[in-house]
């Protein structure tokens, strides 16, 4: 146990080092020395929400790897020997010292964790983090998404429920910035990442590293009291609580803790929480923010494929043909085939500017094809990229013609040089999420 009564001894044993460690470890896994901390401040940029910016910097965990590493641990694990191993005994001994130096780790530990808490906690709130499905998310098969993805699209369809587990990291993330409620938000969060750090594991996502840590800093903040409790609540015996702060930190550092709570509840309440709600209220961050065509906005089956002076009459084996199409709200062409391709898969959370970077629709999910288009109404031409990052290549120039509302005809060459010609009817559908709301729970369905 890390309880400060119990570091008070004029003796050194190994448990003293090991303490001592442990004191060490964490107070490295809190300094932001990372290659991470220069990139972050670099693409700093004024095209992203506020929010955006500092979520990134937020994510950061230091080491000298890119990205979330548990390499990186060894290496703090590494210097905290080393910082162990050449500390002054004397030094440590000396209880003013201790309690102060102690004071000073755990209070990091207690903000650093808190603003995670709340970077997370208001993308979720003002649900950001899981939007509702795109109209090619519901039209796509859900044998094509992976684990990550369902996960995503199960929590986006109950915005609710988002909000409600945002509710939760920002009510503890407060907790955590106030001494006498540290030990009851560090509890909280523990349990509550706990279930973040499990579902990562079975759902396969890209947090796995990052949640752990969080969880490793809300056991750090919870075990100055853990003596404590269980001399409480297990052995019923009196149990005197720590001295205050004042008792033994000069009043700089008091003044100077004050002064780092209202920072952090300025920026990641005030402005971090405004911007969330900004965004929320616009286009979020996830899909793309521009307008694309908002004429041909829908969902089309594909009555007539040619390709090469050839038609390819339906089959839902074959994988050439065309199965359906979706002009998104937003410049984004998905297309449903048979043909076998890579799946993009992040698993993490990446914020863009530009709509053609914006890759959450395909992110996690096979089976459709997404295409950032532009569209020439002078010349009546659809120019396309294929988004997916895998299929750099992959372009196409369509000429369109609408002969009557609700329906297009598709005329050009596709990436591999061969002509095609495909027929669009526009076609109203309905979804049994959708309907089952208007319905009710025992109101009568149709299809």
């Amino acid at each position: 146990m890390l309880s400060q009564d119990s570091f008070y001894k004029k003796t050194e044993g190994p448990l003293d080092w090991i303490k001592r460690f442990f004191i060490y470890y964490f107070l490295l896994q809190l300094v932001p020395l990372s290659i991470q901390l220069i990139s972050a401040i670099r693409a700093w940029t004024s095209d992203l929400p506020v929010f955006a910016n500092l979520f990134r910097m937020v994510r950061i965990q230091p080491g000298v790897t890119l990205g979330d590493s548990f390499w990186n641990w060894l290496l703090i694990a590494f210097l905290a020997v080393l910082a162990t191993a050449l500390h002054s005994a004397q030094w440590w001994n000396d209880p003013n010292k201790q309690r102060s130096f102690l004071y000073f780790v755990r209070t990091l530990a207690r903000f650093r964790l808190a603003a995670s808490l709340f970077a997370y906690g208001w993308i979720k709130f003002f649900p950001l983090l899981a939007p509702y499905p795109s109209i090619s998310n519901l039209n796509t098969a859900y044998g094509d998404f992976t684990r990550w993805k369902l996960f995503s699209l199960s929590l986006g369809i109950v915005p609710g429920y988002e909000s409600f587990l945002g509710a939760v990291e920002l009510i503890t993330a407060v907790l955590l910035l106030f001494r006498k409620t540290a030990g009851i938000g560090a509890f909280l969060v523990a349990i509550f990442l706990g279930n973040v750090f499990m579902s990562n594991l079975a759902y396969e996502g890209g947090d796995v590293v990052y949640s752990l840590y969080l969880i490793s800093l809300a056991l750090f903040v919870l075990s100055f009291d853990l003596s404590k409790l269980y001399r409480l609540l297990i052995k019923q015996a009196p149990t005197a609580p720590d001295p205050s702060p004042h008792v033994y930190l000069p009043q700089r550092c008091i003044l100077t803790e004050r002064l780092g709570r209202i920072l952090l509840l300025l920026v990641f309440v005030v402005i971090y929480g405004f911007s969330s709600q900004q965004s929320s209220t616009s286009s979020g961050y996830q899909f793309p923010n521009e307008n694309g065509q908002s004429a041909f906005a829908g969902y089309y089956v594909v009555e007539r494929f040619v390709q090469n002076d050839s038609l390819y009459d339906w089959n839902p084996s074959d994988s050439i043909r065309w199965r359906d199409v979706v002009f998104e709200k937003w410049p984004t062409i998905s297309i449903r085939t048979n043909l076998a391709q890579q799946v993009y898969n992040s698993s993490g959370e990446n914020f863009e500017s530009a709509a053609i970077n914006r890759l959450y629709e395909l992110d996690g999910s096979g089976g459709r094809k997404y295409y950032h288009y532009q569209y020439d109404s002078t010349a009546g031409k659809l120019f396309m990229v294929n988004k997916n990052p895998a299929y750099p290549s992959d372009s196409l120039v369509l000429l369109v013609n609408n002969p009557v509302p609700g329906s297009l005809i598709l005329t050009g060459k596709d990436a591999g040089g061969n002509s095609i010609e495909v027929h669009l009817k526009a076609k109203e559908r309905k979804y049994l999420l959708e309907e089952a709301q208007k319905a009710g729970r025992r109101g009568r369905l149709t299809l």
